[in-house]
């Protein structure tokens, strides 16, 4: 599995602009399970954004937030070992938009993350992508 996500990891430094001069969204994935990483990734990438990761950790996501600067994320709350809110802590701090993706019910959202958006799967992953890279241009 390890060689997959290595696979599928489309690490990238800070973006940049377009042809046209327009920022481009740089997407902060994280996402333990393969196939819907994988799908996610895709989906933002068809609508011309970078993806950074896909992360499959907390760790993971710490040091891609760290070293590639996204301008958007979106979490899965549970990375294998349980909840987690790690990650969301540090999007608040640095000011990054992100939305939750999870199979999990809204309820199990700390109360301090009842305005992000939630997006509970399954859903439409490319009417999802669409929705969240809005949250870039907020």
């Amino acid at each position: 599995m390890d060689d997959l996500w290595g696979i599928l990891a489309n690490t990238v430094e800070a973006g940049g602009e377009d042809e046209v001069g327009q920022t481009v969204p740089r997407v902060l994935v994280v996402e333990d399970e393969f196939l819907i990483a994988r799908e996610l990734a895709a989906a933002f990438e068809d609508r011309g954004a970078i993806v950074i990761g896909p992360c499959a950790t907390t760790e993971d996501a710490t040091l891609q937030l760290g070293a590639c600067s996204p301008t958007l994320a979106v979490i899965d709350i549970n990375l294998g070992k349980g909840k987690s809110f790690e990650v969301p802590r540090l999007l608040v701090e640095r000011g990054i938009p992100f939305a939750f993706v999870t199979g999990y019910d809204h309820c199990v959202i700390p109360h301090e993350y009842f305005s992000i958006p939630f997006y509970q799967r399954p859903m439409d992953t490319n009417a999802f992508a669409d929705e969240v890279l809005e949250l870039s241009f907020r």
